[in-house]
């Protein structure tokens, strides 16, 4: 089962149906390998704080919970150097806003300009409503984050299934 609403972020008049979020549209993005994506996107002014969360109950007979997302950072040019406290933070938290895990942070010394993979194990959050929460913030610079595909499977996957071989007599 996946459970995240509109993980694509395409549904709605602004793309975000099934979101809380202060972003601006979904923008798209295509990176230096050429590959594109449209998705939430963050930043792309000065002296900005964008977010957006989506609260989840992971079902208490769930056998994992695996959450996975696209993200992109896309700074004003390759070198520019984005300044302390310039991220995009992806936490876990309770539904009261209280921090139970920060998953990633995505700033200075992340990998630019290429759409990348994410995934983290929230089986331990099975049988709890949980927070998943994207927060980027600007200072100096115009740096713009994307995320998209965000998924969070209850499932296991990549598994093999074996059936009896049975043999039947005429």
């Amino acid at each position: 089962r996946q459970l995240i609403v509109n993980p694509d972020f395409d549904q709605g008049i602004d793309g975000y149906q099934g979101w809380v979020q202060n972003l601006y549209l979904t923008s798209s993005f295509e990176d230096l390998a050429g590959v594109r994506h449209t998705g939430a996107w963050f930043g792309g002014a000065t002296e900005t704080s964008h977010g957006l969360y989506q609260d989840i109950t992971i079902p208490q007979d769930a056998p994992t919970a695996q959450l996975s997302f696209l993200w992109a950072l896309n700074p004003p040019t390759l070198t520019d150097t984005l300044p302390p406290g310039e991220a995009l933070t992806i936490t876990v938290e309770s539904t009261a806003g209280h921090l139970l895990q920060t998953l990633m942070v995505i700033d200075n010394a992340s990998e630019r300009r290429l759409w990348k993979l994410a995934t983290f194990d929230l089986s331990n959050y099975v049988a709890r409503r949980i927070r998943f929460r994207a927060v980027s913030t600007t200072h100096q610079t115009t740096t713009s984050w994307y995320l998209d595909k965000v998924h969070l499977y209850t499932c296991f996957f990549d598994r093999d299934l074996y059936l009896p071989y049975l043999i039947l007599n005429p």
